[in-house]
């Protein structure tokens, strides 16, 4: 029986780099990508980096290669209330909450599994756009409002919503926290107030409410948390902004689009409308069109300055600065890495990425313009446990704690290293398999800076500098064809 070997490199991660290019990176997903609407009411990236879509037929949890969507069931505990989904919000913990049409829903990601508040199981219930809403301070306390019911505060140790103020006369658009923590209700008759409260009890109180006088014909409000601003658009969809400490009005920008949402920064602002996407410089208020005939529901300014729109019936666009977009190595299954996902990151000074994965141990990655491979280890070779989910900010810290777990007699990392695997059933019974591999590579003058092989006897795994990979893995290839012949 004619024996085959199988040659392999080992790709173990999926590593992005920035490259300088001149055009800006567009792409765009769809339900044809697996989101489960195409028209998208809110965008969030939380605090693992995963990014979360809320559209009107479900919630949509993307981690960058495929979605995850939770819709409404009865008949199964723990499931999200309602398909239409409004709001999301982060506090400690990466919980998440989630407004929806019909309650709010908290999110916890180690029981993957979601509370909810406020529902309403009956039949042919019907709610309003705005009847539930959310939003948190800076100490991460909770606020919600509720339509024809009132205000209300998340207390942790009960895990349920308390009662602040009847607001049942009241309808509210928007609730937010400005940077003093003061609480700023919108109201379905275009009112303003900012509300005092007061923490020092078990729950908190309201010290007072204060209208805020704004213009006769206000029509939504926008909180700029960088320069403490209240940025309102009138019917005539002109921009006033207001002072919040003085609360006067500053200036007035000419705009002619209804504004659906907004990101503030120091140097800009990003707005989307139902006439496209639109950028406006802080100095000048000078006008840009972004994208153009395509209705945007939300923004959000993700890592890596990824804008991500969230539109009508167009689905999710991503657009990355013009100077920068990604560089993409994807992962490759290998005897080694299986299909263990990866939980934490670190770079230390010399650019060594240190990966620590759910099963397949701790990899060292030396980043370079060359796909490199790395060091591993497993309790194969002295590592406690094969899941890693968190590392320590000095690489001194991670081999100390290697140390003093197994007492090796030497510990040291290997850089600039190359990883060849050479794989064959029937390498187990195949005898002076490992001779052809040792002097090949001694013929061709590649020293061998460490040697592996699986207790299966299938494999044998050798390391080499990266500068000798290309030799070494000519050498091997042409030892075994000829083995073969």
């Amino acid at each position: 029986m004619q024996k085959v070997l199988y040659l392999l490199t080992l790709l173990l991660i999926t590593v992005y780099t920035y490259a300088d290019v001149s055009p800006v990176v567009i792409n765009r997903l769809t339900n044809n990508e697996g989101l489960s609407n195409s028209s998208v009411n809110v965008i969030y990236q939380d605090s693992n980096n995963l990014m979360w879509f809320g559209t009107w037929d479900g919630l949509n949890l993307y981690n960058s290669r495929e979605f995850k969507t939770f819709k409404p069931n009865p008949n199964v505990p723990g499931n999200i209330t309602n398909n239409i989904i409004r709001d999301i919000i982060e506090t400690t913990k990466g919980r998440l909450w989630i407004t929806t049409d019909n309650g709010i829903n908290l999110y916890t990601p180690e029981a993957m599994r979601f509370q909810s508040f406020f529902y309403d199981n009956k039949e042919n219930s019907i709610f309003k756009e705005r009847s539930f809403l959310i939003c948190k301070n800076s100490h991460n306390k909770v606020i919600a409002s509720v339509y024809n019911t009132g205000l209300y505060y998340f207390d942790e140790e009960l895990s349920d919503f308390i009662l602040i103020r009847n607001l049942k006369e009241t309808s509210l658009k928007k609730l937010f926290f400005d940077k003093d923590d003061n609480l700023w209700l919108f109201t379905d008759n275009n009112s303003l107030y900012r509300v005092n409260l007061d923490w020092s009890k078990n729950k908190p109180d309201i010290k007072d409410i204060k209208p805020v006088i704004l213009s006769q014909s206000s029509h939504d409000v926008f909180y700029n948390l960088y320069t403490n601003q209240i940025w309102e658009q009138n019917e005539n969809r002109h921009i006033n902004i207001y002072d919040v400490p003085t609360e006067t009005k500053i200036t007035e920008i000419p705009f002619s689009k209804v504004i659906s949402s907004i990101i503030f920064e120091k140097t800009g602002y990003v707005i989307g409308t139902a006439n496209g996407l639109f950028s406006i410089q802080a100095q000048n208020h000078e006008i840009t069109t972004l994208i153009e005939d395509i209705p945007v529901f939300s923004i959000y300014k993700g890592t890596q300055d990824i804008l991500w729109v969230g539109t009508d019936g167009q689905g999710v666009i991503m657009l990355t600065p013009k100077n920068n977009r990604f560089t993409s190595y994807s992962l490759k299954n290998s005897s080694i890495y299986g299909l263990s996902p990866v939980r934490c990151f670190w770079e230390n000074q010399n650019k060594q990425l240190f990966i620590g994965t759910k099963g397949s141990g701790l990899y060292i990655f030396q980043d370079d313009t060359t796909e490199n491979l790395f060091a591993q280890f497993t309790t194969n070779n002295g590592l406690i446990n094969n899941s890693v989910y968190a590392l320590a900010g000095k690489e001194t810290a991670i081999l100390d704690e290697i140390r003093s777990r197994v007492h090796p007699d030497q510990l040291f990392i290997e850089s600039n290293l190359a990883l060849i695997a050479v794989v064959g059933r029937g390498m187990k019974s195949a005898r002076g398999t490992a001779a052809i591999l040792f002097t090949a590579l001694a013929e061709a003058r590649v020293n061998i800076k460490m040697i592996d092989q699986g207790s299966s006897e299938l494999n044998i795994i050798i390391g080499v500098a990266e500068e000798d990979f290309e030799v070494a893995l000519r050498a091997i290839y042409n030892a075994f064809i000829k083995v073969k012949k």
